[in-house]
């Protein structure tokens, strides 16, 4: 294991697509010469896909599938693909919650704006097949899965804490949970010990503070690292579990401001530890 990010080659746009994709907007070529997605809001919009060993994406009208190991990418719906299959449509870009359902075996995409519903890309026939509306609208949601149990801990912005049963198409509201667990965008599980560890940023405090969830209770305890740790915001998915090494992974962006150039960007690890009884 080399612990080091590998890059891809660069695609710059036209002066004039460089622009709208610099204000959240849609380019006028919507891929690459290369045939691959300009830079975009990918936070919440991305999952991992164990059976094609495979990222899948949804942004700007397309789904994409990414293979580190050819580092390439493919389009599989929208304009800019192969058959023009129908894409999940938003407004926004934090409006689309993309995840992998394991039980499904499928990517899972939770629209809040309108065209609102849950979509389901179903691999058998490359398309997506629309569900049932999602209970929240205009909302920003994160979430992980609970692999212990098949279900996915949803965390809304506005919302606050949810359980979701993708196959049954249920959703359940945590009735309890800490007040600094209110919008949180960083959380993973960890299915050796069988807990989620949420990360926020408390008001007035540099170090970021840590909870962690049993899943078998639904209680949540703050945690005290022996050392201070990354103190970046909580932003935008920046926290993973690698359940190979049974560690979890925070990807820091701090001091780069709200134009989120310059600063320093490091990656934390991070191992818990149950607490002997």
């Amino acid at each position: 294991v080399k612990n080091e990010w590998t890059a891809s080659e660069k695609e710059w746009p036209e002066p004039e697509d460089l622009q709208l994709i610099a204000s959240v907007r849609e380019p006028r070529q919507p891929v690459t010469p290369r045939g691959r997605p300009w830079t975009q809001h990918t936070y919440q919009q991305v999952c991992y896909v164990p059976e094609r060993h495979a990222f899948f994406m949804v942004g700007r009208g397309h789904t994409w599938e990414f293979s580190p190991e050819k580092m390439d990418w493919t389009c599989l719906a929208g304009p800019a693909s192969k058959d023009k299959k129908a894409s999940p449509q938003y407004q926004g870009s934090q409006s689309v919650h993309l995840l992998y359902d394991p039980r499904l075996k499928a990517p899972v995409a939770v629209t809040t704006t309108a065209p609102f519903g849950i979509f389901v890309y179903d691999y058998t026939r490359m398309e997506w097949t629309r569900r049932k509306d999602a209970p929240m609208r205009w909302d920003e949601l994160y979430s992980t899965c609970i692999s212990t149990s098949g279900l996915h801990l949803v965390s809304g912005m506005k919302t606050g804490l949810w359980l979701f049963d993708a196959p049954k198409e249920e959703w359940k509201p945590l009735e309890k949970y800490p007040e600094a667990l209110k919008g949180c965008r960083a959380l993973a599980h960890d299915p050796a010990n069988d807990v989620v560890l949420a990360m926020t940023k408390p008001a007035g405090e540099k170090q970021l503070a840590l909870w962690v969830m049993d899943v078998k209770t639904l209680t949540w305890t703050e945690q005290k690292p022996v050392n201070a740790g990354p103190s970046s915001a909580d932003l935008w998915a920046p926290l993973w579990y690698d359940p190979d090494r049974q560690v979890f992974l925070y990807l820091s962006y701090d001091g780069r401001g709200a134009e989120y150039v310059g600063g320093e960007t490091t990656t934390w690890a991070y191992r818990y530890r149950k607490e002997k009884k």
